[in-house]
């Protein structure tokens, strides 16, 4: 059976005007899959997800993985996320906002975004020793699928201890295989 397209999600988000096509970046005008100029207001900083222009973290930034998407950082991740908010206007204390967003039904609620802390999920670089554990992870989860047993100071170890692990359970594997 062939995969065939959903279109409800596609005509909600429509409806609600969130499905936009990508356009340039707003401050700096560069085009989706480019990376942002100098001093754009609009870069996030990949090593803490805050804004590029006024970060002083001291982490390595690195500016391609921060680059422009063609949407407003933490746009897709919120519709993705079912992050949405409405807008509420107060007649007993009109904002001049109140005219724009009135037009329309739905937006992404990129505050809640922040405040869940999600977005360092989507805008922070992954350092190579997270990715490295959870790679190990990863191994030490599928070496257990099979069998093998892994002891709770391996699974609560260091990276070294997990890798050595690891090896040790490859090469008993190979060993095992070849008296068969």
């Amino acid at each position: 059976m062939p995969w065939i397209p959903i279109n409800n999600l596609r005509l909600s988000l429509e409806e609600h005007q969130l499905l936009r096509t990508p356009k340039v970046c707003p401050r700096c005008g560069v085009a989706p899959g480019e990376v942002h100029k100098s001093g754009c207001t609009v870069e996030l900083c990949s090593a803490c997800a805050g804004q590029r222009f006024s970060c002083n973290c001291g982490g390595q930034h690195d500016s391609f993985f921060a680059r422009w998407t063609g949407f407003w950082p933490g746009e897709l991740e919120c519709i993705a996320l079912g992050l949405l908010c409405k807008w509420q206007p107060d007649p007993m204390n009109s904002l001049p906002a109140d005219g724009q967003f009135q037009q329309r039904s739905a937006g992404v609620d990129l505050n809640r975004l922040i405040d869940l802390g999600w977005h360092r999920l989507f805008h922070m670089k992954p350092s190579p020793p997270v990715a490295e554990f959870l790679l190990l992870d990863q191994l030490l989860v599928r070496l257990a699928s099979c069998g093998f047993e892994i002891p709770d100071e391996i699974v609560d170890g260091t990276s070294e201890e997990k890798a050595a692990f690891l090896l040790d359970a490859l090469v008993e594997i190979e060993i095992s295989a070849r008296v068969k």
